[in-house]
């Protein structure tokens, strides 16, 4: 219903309590870092993964905590394609060296929110390279990509690169637009 003042102050609250329990149990003072928090065993989590911008993306993190993200994408998860999804090097396709689209998108909106417009620039301008130089040897986008080693492709997970995700697409030429 229209102009319900009771309903929105309801989501108000819902928003601000969400907003304080992701800074309370989130947010790891010790890494600088959002993190995913284990709710069964109450402790937070020390695998460092891109996700970790998603708060800023939301704008749910204060100035400082978003200075401490900032300066720990453009540190620890910036590689020569782009940003790496976690700091950990394995074999699964949701770790380094692998970055996707979408988690680039989050970093670059996130930190662009907070006037980290430099740091953002340089995110897009790596990814926006990698494509070029993959799309000149694989003829296609992808789906993910290894963002360490730009002669190597993407690897890991229980299935070969897929071609054309249109997660890729759409960032890639929304990043276009953005380095205009």
């Amino acid at each position: 219903m229209v102009n319900d003042t009771n309903k929105q102050a309801y989501f108000e609250l819902q928003a601000m309590r969400r907003k304080a329990a992701i800074n309370k149990y989130l947010f790891s003072t010790e890494q600088a870092f959002f993190v995913d928090y284990n709710y069964k065993q109450g402790v937070q989590s020390n695998v460092l993964s891109l996700a970790g911008v998603v708060p800023l993306f939301v704008n749910c993190a204060n100035e400082q905590q978003a200075l401490q993200v900032s300066s720990k994408v453009m540190q620890d998860f910036l590689k020569p394609g782009g940003l790496v999804t976690t700091l950990h090097d394995t074999s699964q396709q949701w770790d380094s060296p692998n970055g996707w689209a979408p988690l680039q998108w989050f970093a670059v909106q996130g930190l662009r929110q907070y006037g980290f417009v430099a740091d953002a620039n340089t995110i897009i301008s790596h990814w926006l390279q990698m494509i070029e130089a993959r799309f000149k040897v694989d003829g296609c986008l992808l789906e993910k990509y290894n963002v360490c080693d730009l002669a190597n492709q993407a690897g890991g997970g229980e299935y070969k690169v897929q071609q054309g995700f249109g997660w890729t697409n759409g960032v890639t030429s929304r990043f276009y637009n953005l380095a205009k």
